[in-house]
């Protein structure tokens, strides 16, 4: 749900948006996707700041202002905006809105919702084990890899506290 009450719906082929009488539909233009070449899984839908969407499905990512709500076409300018020089591999947003990125060097970079440029939070993750997904809570970055693998990391120390995965791996998917 958006901040001005909107629901956004995600189906195979648009985007709903919903204002509590009537439906508004955004087509997807595919001349408008960014390769993700590290998301295998499938919709995964981010609001970001401004109520900015941001939809990660099959390797691909797109992203629309809602200011204009309009698809944005060349989000590798987005990226070098905000400071990261490298191809973007995956891109996650965490529940405070700020952006993570991960780059084609296994490089994390932290954006701040409020600030314009992105810094290097980690460099060079694991190859071997892909990430899967990310969260941030109480000051922690909590790094979730594809083998059921976490890893946490104080925010300021960028001290790391390591879960390993259970025995015989993590079944995700079928």
């Amino acid at each position: 749900q958006l901040s001005d009450g909107r629901i956004v719906v995600v189906t195979e082929g648009l985007i709903d948006l919903y204002n509590g009488t009537s439906f508004k539909y955004l087509h997807y233009d595919e001349d408008k996707d960014y390769e993700l070449s590290n998301y295998s899984g499938y919709n995964r839908l981010y609001i970001g700041p401004e109520d900015g969407i941001w939809l990660k499905n099959n390797h691909t990512l797109k992203y629309i202002n809602m200011q204009d709500e309009k698809f944005v076409k060349n989000l590798s300018q987005i990226f070098q905006n905000m400071g990261v020089k490298e191809r973007v591999t995956d891109f996650f947003i965490d529940p405070y809105k700020n952006f993570w990125l991960l780059t084609e060097n296994n490089n994390l970079f932290f954006k701040d919702k409020f600030k314009k440029k992105a810094s290097l939070f980690l460099e060079s993750l694991p190859l071997d084990d892909p990430l899967f997904d990310i969260t941030v809570t109480n000051n922690h970055l909590y790094l979730f890899f594809q083998s059921g693998a976490v890893a946490g990391y104080e925010f300021q120390t960028k001290k790391k506290t390591e879960y390993p995965a259970p025995e015989g791996g993590v079944q995700l998917y079928n």
